[in-house]
């Protein structure tokens, strides 16, 4: 799923953009959830309640109040992390446009559907490419997008997953271990345990019924994992030879 913002004080410019959007993601049959505000303000308020972060976000500049150069600055504030596309009927903020990191600046007079869409569908591909490398989980109002190659291993305690990252950062979050597993195959995550997922990555000894982590902990290698784990590991090493 990806999540789409647009805000604009134009209620033709949502609509004619919203059509748009809705037609690419049915000629492309992408999951795609589209939010629509009328003022930067909404849209700020909406992002401090949901803990799903958006993807892309569609943002006039010229706007009564908080104009969308200043949403954007506060969007970035919040580590929000989405590919920014600003919408205006002039060039004349295009350089604050670099300030925060945006994606794309359309002219909206200049723009012709196909531009729009060619542009659209970069930043989706960007997206795309983006979320094989991050692992994104939430819990209440908080949620942590982290980059698969500072995880270490998650764990399981009943019903509550924990993710170690960063070398001594946690967060605990819902998962079963039998979808998570599912969720990250082929991206380098071996089961050691009932109870661990480990990035192979990480993994720098064998001990006896243990392996060692690159952040010094040691965790149990289950019996029944031990040969798939060796397996998994020496392929690893394999690849990382030959890349």
């Amino acid at each position: 799923m990806i999540t789409v913002y647009l805000c604009d004080d134009d209620i033709e410019i949502i609509e004619s953009y919203s059509a748009l959007i809705k037609r690419y993601s049915k000629a492309r049959m992408l999951e795609l959830k589209l939010e629509t505000f009328h003022r930067g303000e909404d849209l700020l308020f909406h992002l401090d309640g949901f803990t799903d972060a958006p993807d892309i976000i569609l943002l006039d500049i010229y706007m009564d109040a908080l104009n969308g150069i200043e949403t954007a600055k506060r969007i970035r504030e919040r580590n929000v992390d989405a590919q920014i596309i600003f919408l205006t009927t002039s060039s004349e903020f295009v350089f604050d446009a670099f300030d925060v990191r945006s994606f794309n600046y359309l002219v909206k007079q200049d723009t012709s559907d196909a531009r729009f869409e060619e542009v659209f569908n970069n930043a989706i591909s960007l997206v795309e490419k983006k979320a094989t490398d991050f692992f994104d989980c939430s819990f209440g109002s908080e949620s942590r997008r982290i980059a698969l190659k500072d995880i270490s291993h998650f764990e399981i305690y009943r019903r509550v997953m924990r993710v170690h990252y960063n070398t001594n950062e946690t967060f605990d979050f819902y998962e079963t271990m039998d979808s998570l597993t599912e969720k990250l195959a082929g991206k380098g995550f071996v089961r050691v345990h009932r109870s661990y997922l480990v990035n192979l990555k990480h993994i720098v000894m064998f001990k006896n019924q243990t392996i060692r982590l690159s952040n010094e902990e040691e965790l149990p290698l289950g019996k029944a994992y031990q040969v798939s784990v060796k397996d998994a590991f020496n392929a690893f090493v394999s690849d990382s030879w030959d890349a």
